[in-house]
């Protein structure tokens, strides 16, 4: 985790050890150390355009995700920035000035904004609280958690919500409850090109610590910086991602496996094809070709067939990128011939006494053939003997009879 600071002291990142960086990265390979950039509070004219468009080639080539926070009364400066086309909201001129003359409501508790999540944000693993399991009683205890934070202090205002972006936190208002269509959007999502932007359009979450410190605030980022940073963290190197299509399949099937290179300067490869190492389950390491994808420079694209059950680590030669695992599972035997077998289902019906029917034309007649007919069951069931009631009494009864027999014999 690194820290630049716009307005700090560039001795601090002289420090050994020191988490500051003095300028803010500009290039691919410094962009490729990370998974998740945090951009908050801070002014986009203090970064230079050469590292505002170096962040914009990480995000939509490399995969990497970006979370922007504007600071309070300043959300129209992405307005203005190169970054303005990746956001997944739109922003106004006139936001900077309508959010200044609302004055600053957090010296008040009754001007604070109370935060809802959409219907699409309930559903969100990221954002459940107190639970990770995801069931109706689990969601119930996470709704109602939310329902109980404090309200933040402000909330910025945009001009509208991106075609393709999907809100997941807004303002609560009378009709948000239960339209989500209203209120101003605070967290909204979007996928763009290979990476994902989100627009955080507050910074004081940390509200949600009034009373009970940590215990949500603290949950709720872990949960963002996991479900942001681990699609590269998984695919990525610094300046590569591999992808598969899927990670189970059947023995003798297909994968798709995918790969996005690039040099250090957000170059395509040029090169006509890419060498993947296969390690099948005997161990032994074969070479994939993947092939050039016409019209999409830095693509490539490769077909793995599964021969035989077992894991498969997928890498690509002389590239950071990486390693997947493929799975080629067989299916149980009752599931490798699913089609109808007819000959069975006939020869099950005489055996039984019953009919076939293969259409349901001919089940208008099945009530008529159903009068009058009765069936006889048989049902076996094991039962511990000494233990039963009948046992018991048998006993009672010899007993008896021998006290009996005794008692008139006299003997002892």
């Amino acid at each position: 985790t690194k820290l630049y600071l716009g307005s700090a002291d560039t001795s601090l990142a002289t420090a050994p050890d020191s988490p500051f960086v003095a300028q803010f990265p500009a290039d691919a390979v410094s962009l490729g150390e990370y998974d998740l950039i945090v951009l908050g509070d801070l002014d986009p004219a203090r970064i230079s355009s050469r590292s505002i468009q170096a962040l914009s080639d990480w995000v939509t080539k490399l995969g990497g995700s970006l979370v922007v926070m504007p600071r309070r009364g300043s959300e129209s400066v992405w307005r203005r920035s190169r970054l303005e086309d990746i956001l997944p909201v739109t922003l106004s001129a006139s936001a900077d000035q309508t959010a200044n003359q609302a004055g600053d409501a957090s010296t008040n508790v009754d001007s604070r904004v109370r935060i809802a999540l959409t219907q699409s944000g309930r559903q969100s693993a990221m954002l459940r609280l107190g639970t990770a399991a995801a069931n109706s009683e689990t969601d119930a205890t996470s709704n109602a958690i939310w329902d109980s934070l404090p309200p933040i202090d402000w909330v910025a205002r945009v001009a509208g919500v991106k075609p393709l972006a999907e809100v997941l936190m807004k303002e609560k208002t009378t009709e948000s409850s239960t339209n989500d269509s209203t209120g101003r959007p605070v967290m909204v999502m979007q996928q763009v090109g290979a990476g994902q932007v989100m627009w955080l359009g507050t910074d004081s979450l940390w509200r949600f610590r009034e009373n009970i410190g940590d215990k949500y605030h603290a949950a709720l980022w872990g949960q963002i910086v996991q479900r942001l940073a681990l699609p590269r963290v998984l695919a990525g190197g610094k300046l590569s991602r591999l992808g598969i299509d899927r990670r189970i399949a059947r023995p003798g099937q297909g994968v798709v496996i995918t790969a996005s290179i690039f040099g250090p300067d957000f170059e395509p490869s040029a090169v006509a094809s890419q060498t993947a190492n296969v390690r099948g389950p005997d161990g032994v390491v074969r070479s994939l070709q993947l092939s050039a994808v016409p019209g999409r420079p830095g693509q490539f694209r490769g077909l793995l067939n599964l021969a035989s059950a077992g894991g498969y680590d997928v890498s690509l030669a002389g590239v950071d990128a990486v390693a997947r695992r493929v799975w080629a599972i067989d299916d149980p035997d009752e599931l490798r011939d699913v089609s109808l077998n007819e000959n069975l289902l006939k020869q099950i019906a005489q055996t039984t006494g019953g009919q076939y029917y293969s259409n349901v034309d001919g089940l208008a007649s099945l009530p008529a053939k159903l009068e009058g007919k009765t069936a006889a069951s048989m049902t076996q069931y094991r039962a511990a003997i000494w233990a039963s009631a009948m046992a018991l009494c048998l006993v009672v009864v010899l007993a008896s009879l021998e006290w009996l027999l005794r008692r008139s014999w006299q003997l002892k």
